[in-house]
């Protein structure tokens, strides 16, 4: 794995402004680091989220007037499978997540 900087941002608009400048962001799911392995991906910069406050990255919504479904980047894929705008909208992630990993991953891996 090439070498990188771990960037723990102050703010969420700090984090934006770092992923505009090619840094790539980490939430809590572990493919990140997996595609840094196996060299996929080689950032100079990842951008830590999983401590921000933003509420947005936490939430999953369906804005009725764009017709989409948000799912936020450090919403677990337990969250995202028992949210019922999932279940409703897409349930094909319900039944991905379900058989993606065990129960402690479910619960900590993000989207």
């Amino acid at each position: 794995m090439k070498a990188f900087t771990w960037v723990r941002p102050p703010s969420f608009e700090a984090a934006a402004g770092l992923a505009k400048d090619g840094a790539l962001p980490k939430a809590g799911g572990s493919d990140l680091l997996d595609r840094m392995k196996e060299r996929l991906e080689t950032p100079d910069r990842v951008v830590a989220l999983l401590e921000s406050p933003e509420a947005a990255l936490r939430r999953v919504e369906v804005d009725q007037a764009a017709g989409v479904l948000r799912i936020g980047a450090l919403v677990t894929l337990a969250e995202s499978a028992a949210s019922v705008d999932v279940q409703r909208h897409l349930l094909a992630l319900v039944e991905a997540a379900a058989q993606a990993a065990s129960r402690v991953v479910l619960h900590r891996a993000t989207r």
